[in-house]
């Protein structure tokens, strides 16, 4: 009966020492687990930031390049108004060219007759 009292005895301090292992891994296990939940909130908070800073560049990016959109545009709409502004000075110029040259064969046939 002894050796069986004995024999609990050991039993329970076993089951004793297991409960405080359980307990303390438990502890661990939390902590390990409230850490790396912190860390998920700093990842994605810092994803989060990295996504707003990206969005501004990439907005700024696409402002710039619509302004100089719009500039060449401006610049290639002045220059066609210039080209066809020439094209009817030329055109005026031809035709003037052409009565001036009418003008010199009819003088020139009165005066050869």
């Amino acid at each position: 009966m002894e050796q069986k009292a004995n024999n609990q005895s050991n039993d329970l301090d076993a089951l004793k020492r297991d409960r405080i292992h359980t307990k303390d891994e438990l502890k661990r296990m939390e902590f390990r687990a409230e850490e790396l939940e912190r860390e998920r909130n700093m990842a994605l908070e810092e994803a989060d930031n990295l996504r707003k800073m990206h969005t501004e560049k990439l907005n700024e990016l696409i402002t710039d390049s619509n302004d100089k959109t719009n500039k060449l545009e401006r610049a290639l709409k002045e220059a066609h108004e210039r080209i066809k502004l020439s094209e009817t000075r030329a055109k005026d110029i031809i035709k003037m060219q052409e009565v001036i040259g009418d003008k010199w064969k009819k003088e020139h046939m009165l005066t050869v007759q």
